[in-house]
């Protein structure tokens, strides 16, 4: 099983006053091409696809128009919503971009929703994925009131990481030998440290 990992397109972006139009279509043509000529089986998308909640006509065309070209290779693809995307305007059309081979999970409420079987040629599960959006405070336990500012960082920072342990519990479960489990999320992290391996050789 191929895989190929991205994020943060931030497509709608400007700099500036320039919008960026061109240049993300650029972009999504090298993709596809590097799809096609890496045979990538799956294609992760891990948050951020749009630059704002409401992002302008031109950048969703461009989006749809990708997912639509993209099904005419073998891959199929999984998105997860990040903090600049709205949840529910990606999870909107989630049902008809199933026929475009495209998985989207939007909101981080239901752990289940997260953990996304992958299927091979063949049809059969060749692995699973924990698909983990970026998490708001309403996808988390609400809070229990009169808490400090400290407090409720600390209980949202307690609830991500239980969130993500779910899912992986989860997805663990349903695994079955020889099947992958991979792991994607659009987050803030702490204690990372920069590398200089990023990107494709």
């Amino acid at each position: 099983l191929r895989v190929l990992h991205t994020s943060d397109w931030h497509l709608g972006a400007r700099m500036h006053d320039r919008p960026r139009l061109e240049e993300h279509r650029r972009f999504l043509d090298w993709l596809l091409e590097l799809i096609v000529a890496r045979e990538v089986d799956l294609l992760l998308v891990a948050g951020d696809i749009f630059d704002q909640a409401n992002p302008p006509t031109d950048a969703r065309a461009m989006y749809y128009g990708f997912l639509a070209r993209l099904h005419e290779t073998k891959a199929s693809t999984l998105i997860v919503a990040g903090n600049h995307d709205s949840a529910s305007m990606l999870e909107a059309p989630k049902d008809a971009l199933k026929a475009l081979r495209t998985t989207v999970v939007g909101h981080g409420n239901d752990a289940a929703s997260m953990v996304v079987p992958v299927k091979d040629a063949s049809g059969q599960v060749a692995a699973w994925v924990c698909a983990i959006p970026f998490l708001r405070a309403g996808d988390l336990p609400a809070a229990p009131g009169g808490e400090t500012l400290e407090e409720r960082h600390q209980r949202l920072n307690r609830g991500v990481e239980e969130r993500y342990r779910e899912v992986v519990d989860l997805a663990l479960a349903q695994r079955q030998p020889g099947q992958a489990l991979l792991g994607t999320g659009h987050l803030f992290a702490q204690g990372g440290a920069l590398s200089d391996t990023e990107g494709i050789d």
